[in-house]
């Protein structure tokens, strides 16, 4: 059996945890919640950013596109192309090309699909043979497939697509422009079709991105489907990065129109937060990324901040549990002693009766308990003188 001393150690001890507990937890979960709420926000925003950079990338591709597009709309409205003559339509393409690096092929088809002119960067002169051949025919060669399937759509609603080709092409990975040619006369009438790749590649996507503003460990990447990496920028990222591997698979990201993925990779021995998206124009990816340290900073700031106070609550709560019980301990204690008193039969000990609360009811009646065990302890011994002398 405990002695009213252990017991009396045990009390004190749980009674200062129980006060520690009290004051700690509601703290504890306090900073937790502010801190996970804290890092959701932060990486919203951080998300958010990308986002409005991955948009101006794409926003910045398309607009170059559109440009294009535009240039390609003026050549085939010019009268040398509206004439579907070779001599002039083959002339005035060679200098279109020659002028500007965009561009690498340009053909010229009637509206009942026959050839008119082809005329190409690679200075190749075996494709004349094809100039004067049906569509079919030279589709039958390995070339235009996309605009078969769209020749029909151009020539009776007069649309411009801007396409990526099919990998299965020989023109895989290029930009094809479709583009009707207009009537002299009467430019709603379709006269022919105006068919141009582009030999869009790494230092366009770089030109692209020159133009965009990243700051500090932040970076952007723009590679393709087996992730080679086409064009960077950024000091986050390491110069001689040339392919990307990512723990997902990233053509996920085409069935979805305006998808962008947010995941943690590693990089260069540390955690980045990326996003991804999938531009439909260029065909290719863009990863906009930035150290979790300093997407997550002001959450990290405030971990070192809750730590820092937990460590000065628990000091301050532990000397505050010793001091509180102590005040709360002691007179329990004093009662306890009492208690042990009586139990020795020492009926004369009396404890302080400070305080109108329970503890002041309970000294009292402590007191009061050892006045009549004194008084019935006298009256006993009084009987016994008495029995003695008789």
């Amino acid at each position: 059996m405990l002695s009213l001393s252990d017991l009396w150690k045990r009390f004190k001890i749980r009674l200062i945890v129980f006060i520690l507990a009290a004051s700690l937890i509601p703290l504890f979960l306090l900073g937790i919640t502010t801190v996970r709420t804290a890092s959701n926000f932060l990486k919203k925003m951080a998300v958010d950013k990308h986002q409005a950079v991955l948009d101006a990338v794409k926003g910045e591709t398309e607009l170059l596109f559109k440009l294009k597009k535009n240039e390609l709309e003026e050549l085939a409205s010019t009268p040398e192309v509206q004439s579907l003559q070779l001599k002039k339509v083959d002339e005035t393409i060679f200098y279109f090309l020659l002028k500007q690096s965009f561009f690498s092929e340009i053909s010229i088809f009637s509206g009942e699909g026959k050839l008119i002119a082809l005329e190409n960067k690679r200075g190749a002169k075996s494709h004349y043979k094809l100039v004067g051949k049906s569509l079919t025919e030279v589709n039958n060669a390995g070339t235009f497939s996309l605009l078969t399937e769209k020749f029909n759509q151009i020539i009776e609603n007069g649309s411009s697509f801007v396409l990526n080709s099919n990998e299965k092409d020989e023109l895989a990975k290029q930009i094809l422009f479709l583009i009707p040619i207009p009537d002299f006369i009467d430019s709603n009438k379709v006269k022919g079709i105006l068919f141009a790749t582009s030999s869009f590649d790494g230092n366009d996507f770089q030109h692209i991105l020159d133009s965009i503003k990243v700051e500090n460990d932040e970076y952007i990447c723009i590679f393709n489907d087996s992730g080679e990496v086409l064009a960077k920028k950024g000091k986050g990222v390491a110069e001689n990065l040339s392919r990307i591997e990512l723990p997902f698979e990233i053509s996920q990201l085409k069935s979805i129109e305006n998808s962008i993925k947010t995941i943690e990779v590693e990089n260069q021995g540390r955690n980045d937060l990326v996003s991804i998206s999938f531009s439909p124009v260029s065909g290719a990816f863009t990863a906009m990324g930035q150290p979790t340290t300093r997407a997550f900073f002001l959450a990290e700031n405030l971990i070192q901040i809750f730590q820092t106070t937990i460590l000065f609550s628990i000091a301050v709560s532990i000397l505050l549990s010793i001091v509180f019980a102590r005040g709360i301990a002691g007179p329990i204690n004093e009662i306890t002693q009492g208690i042990d008193k009586i139990h020795q039969g020492i009926f004369t000990h009396r404890v302080s009766e400070a305080g109108d609360d329970e503890l002041g009811e309970a000294s009292k009646a402590l007191n009061s308990l050892s006045k009549n065990l004194q008084r019935k302890n006298l009256v006993a011994e009084i009987w016994q003188k008495i029995r003695n002398r008789e």
